[in-house]
């Protein structure tokens, strides 16, 4: 994973507060991911306490998939990941490994075929749904794309830790979503702001809306 180890990755990033927000969940879960309870393992490893990287905001992004939109067991989940980190040496597999799922169990392609990661190896052959909305790279995560609506695909929204310092941006462009909403909010429209940024009025509606959302609207 060397040519994975860029830095602008792994570096400390997201306070909790902001990284929930960016992908509209919970705070208090992503809070218990990171950082455990006296009764729970945290899933996340951070590089700094209250603080998570672009490759720990992946994760949270595609575990949050995994437990909302596919409503797979976490217990599966914590057994996959295992699994990868020892039989694969895969670090952060959330983020590393693409992931596939039935909507039942994990899985990971291999030479072998698609590997049941969720049962420790066991082989299976079936129909799998990829786990989408990330941007890969020379095997790595380089960008994530939040989803704002159910069952869109669509994607106006990017957050990469190359572009605008790893904030939330219109896809396309370098234009932070949150100075869009600020504007908006202190009274631009968003036909004044679609001129000023020389863009179609949508993504500026898009931009707004992505920083409206309520937790857990999205998964």
């Amino acid at each position: 994973m060397d040519n994975a180890r860029d830095q602008r990755l792994f570096e400390a990033r997201y306070d909790i507060a902001s990284a929930a927000r960016f992908i509209h969940m919970n705070p208090s879960t992503l809070r218990n991911w990171a950082h455990g309870t006296r009764a729970f393992q945290p899933v996340l490893e951070l590089p700094q306490r209250g603080f998570l990287s672009f490759i720990n905001l992946t994760e949270a992004y595609v575990l949050h998939a995994m437990r909302r939109r596919y409503e797979i067991p976490l217990p599966r989940v914590r057994t996959a990941i295992d699994y990868v980190e020892r039989e694969m040496g895969v670090d952060h597999p959330l983020a590393f490994q693409q992931f596939k799922t039935d909507k039942v169990d994990l899985f990971v392609e291999t030479a072998a075929g698609n590997v049941n990661a969720s049962k420790r190896g066991q082989l299976r052959h079936a129909a799998l749904m990829a786990l989408e909305r990330v941007e890969w790279e020379s095997n790595r995560p380089v960008a994530l794309f939040p989803l704002l609506r159910e069952r869109d695909d669509s994607r106006p929204v990017k957050i990469s830790p190359f572009i605008a310092f790893g904030q939330p941006v219109i896809s396309g462009t370098r234009i932070p979503t949150q100075v869009i909403s600020q504007r908006f909010h202190a009274g631009e429209s968003i036909e004044e702001l679609a001129r000023d940024y020389r863009l179609q009025k949508d993504k500026i509606e898009e931009a707004v809306r992505a920083e409206s959302l309520e937790p857990e609207i999205a998964a």
